[in-house]
């Protein structure tokens, strides 16, 4: 325990981070995906964006196998205030510089001048979307789950604290040469930006960004409680459950898009 605060405080507060946390990576997705569809040659659109695509994709799964990693040897090393702090000053700078960045100034020719988009809300609601959506979730599902019992199961041998290190360590090889997540994260994102409705392509990469927070919010949960109530083992079934679910949102896309009309 590093403080006495009420468990309630503490979850208002990890709240209120989470919500006041600037949603960079949709928005550095919709200012990508506006440029290239917008500024660049048709005929090197597709190749384009399917490379942005890897590239943020890979970034986003660096970012989310590494920062439990570093944030544990920054508490260890400093203090357990220190990875906020350092946290903070960084979402300050960078933050800030990429707010202020000119190409934010862009704006979709499809908007109008008040900048409202041409398509109605309710399409993002549409099947084809959605199940990109179920699919990014069950990725989120398999971050959360897979961390959790992975420090149940070092836990159980005495060594909980070496949890991150190895997770750091699986994180290598999966940025490096990640044959499942990482093809499947820029799949979804490359279909989460085809299909975004008219002017709702910041929308639609903030859903699948959550998507994949809150399976991994989700994902952690179910596996602590699992790992606590019954065991390792049977905690370490989740991530071939959330894998399954990313499987099953793969089967409904094909029947989806075969069935979705050609035209846009």
């Amino acid at each position: 325990m590093y403080g006495d605060a009420a468990d309630l405080f503490v979850l208002v507060a990890a709240f209120g981070i989470g919500a006041t946390a600037p949603q960079v990576a949709p928005m550095s997705r919709s200012r990508l995906v506006t440029i290239i569809s917008e500024r660049m040659p048709e005929h090197v659109r597709a190749r384009t964006l399917s490379a942005t695509m890897a590239y943020e994709s890979a970034a986003d799964e660096t970012v989310f196998v590494f920062g439990p990693f570093i944030v544990g040897v920054l508490a260890s090393l400093i203090a357990p205030w220190a990875p906020l702090v350092i946290a903070a000053a960084l979402t300050v700078v960078f933050v800030g510089a990429f707010a202020l960045h000119p190409s934010g100034r862009h704006v979709s020719h499809h908007r109008d001048a008040r900048g409202r988009a041409p398509s109605r809300a309710v399409e993002l609601l549409r099947p084809d979307l959605l199940v990109v959506v179920l699919g990014i979730l069950g990725i989120g599902i398999f971050f959360g789950t897979m961390l959790t019992s992975l420090t149940s199961f070092m836990a159980d041998r005495g060594v909980a604290e070496q949890a991150g290190l190895l997770y750091g360590v699986m994180g290598v090889g999966s940025a490096i040469m990640g044959i499942g997540i990482g093809p499947t994260l820029v799949t979804q994102f490359s279909l989460g930006a085809a299909r975004s409705p008219l002017g709702r392509t910041a929308t639609v990469m903030t859903m699948l960004g959550s998507g994949v927070i809150v399976g991994q919010a989700l994902g952690a949960t179910a596996a602590g409680e699992i790992a606590e109530s019954i065991g390792t083992s049977a905690a370490l079934l989740l991530p071939m459950a959330a894998a399954a679910t990313a499987f099953v949102a793969g089967v409904l896309n094909g029947y989806l898009g075969h069935r979705r009309p050609r035209s846009r």
